[in-house]
């Protein structure tokens, strides 16, 4: 039997693939003509938010338990630097 239809990780494995062509230098033509469209600016908007909301939060358990979320967070902010985000 086959494999339910699952958006998410369509819209995922897609995103995924861009952004590897981005990488790249293949694709900037194309993620600009996408990057126009209204459903992919949504996107690109809630994935801003769900990352901010979830740095706030590891801020804040930082505080509560240092111990073992602040090298959780280091890490956190030290990848999201290494991207140049």
């Amino acid at each position: 039997m086959s494999k339910p239809f699952n958006r998410q990780s369509v819209i995922k494995e897609f995103l995924g693939k861009i952004i590897r062509a981005i990488g790249k230098r293949k694709g900037s033509a194309a993620a600009k003509q996408i990057m126009k469209s209204p459903e992919m600016k949504k996107i690109v908007k809630k994935s801003i938010e769900l990352a901010d909301e979830f740095e706030a939060k590891l801020r804040k358990q930082a505080k509560e338990d240092p111990e073992f979320y602040q090298s959780v967070l280091d890490d956190y902010l030290k990848r999201k630097k290494d991207r140049g985000l």
